[in-house]
């Protein structure tokens, strides 16, 4: 908890809001010791002036995660903090149906680049819009990375512009890239992560403009 604190502490310092990670501890099957980590954890940060939302799952679906399981971890979350949100990350709306009552908005990660077309983040927006109608909002995750697995290659910075004032302009209440690895292992051309730093800055300055 230190290590962590002193984490939030320097994010704290120069203005960045995190998304706390609470899978380890939210994704186990119930038992005293999960619910007593949980609290402490929870206890430890939900005063902490970097903290934005506590994220519980990443793609539980396609884990086969009991829904059950995560609407226990999000009421006992909003017990003990009813001030922050909670949130699952999915990359498809197929089943995230099963999980609304696991959180207060949905995360959609989808990395298009380059084995779809990036228009192809307007269709994957709108379904996700669709399967959650008006009982949620929803925040977009934008590709930033490549050159492995799947991705071979990293968006451009135009495509990275693109997916963004997409998943803006198509409902999206919210822009968090994935992913960021200093100082270049993702993303790995300095200039994708350039590009992503002006929408940021010019969005939250309302220079901005589609």
């Amino acid at each position: 908890l230190a290590e962590t604190r002193s984490y939030l502490d320097r994010c704290a310092a120069i203005g960045m809001k995190v998304v706390y990670d609470l899978r380890p501890v939210a994704e186990r099957s119930p038992s005293d010791e999960k619910w007593t980590k949980l609290q402490a954890e929870i206890e430890a940060f939900r005063d902490h002036p970097a903290v934005l939302c506590w994220i519980i799952s990443d793609e539980p679906a396609d884990k086969n995660i009991d829904p059950k399981l995560l609407t226990e971890a999000h009421t006992f979350i909003k017990k003990h903090d009813p001030y922050h949100p909670v949130t699952i990350v999915f990359c498809h709306h197929a089943l995230v149906h099963r999980y609304l009552d696991a959180m207060d908005f949905v995360l959609l990660d989808y990395y298009p680049i380059p084995n779809h077309p990036v228009s192809h983040v307007a269709s994957m927006i709108d379904a996700m819009d669709r399967a959650v109608g008006s009982l949620m909002p929803m925040a977009f995750v934008p590709q930033a990375f490549g050159g492995s697995w799947m991705w071979s290659r990293e968006p451009s910075a135009r495509e990275q512009r693109v997916m963004t004032y997409l998943g803006l302009l198509h409902g999206a209440r919210g822009i968090q890239y994935f992913i960021r690895r200093p100082p270049n292992e993702n993303p790995m051309s300095s200039r994708l992560w350039s590009e992503c730093r002006r929408l940021e800055i010019g969005r939250a300055s309302g220079r901005e403009r589609v």
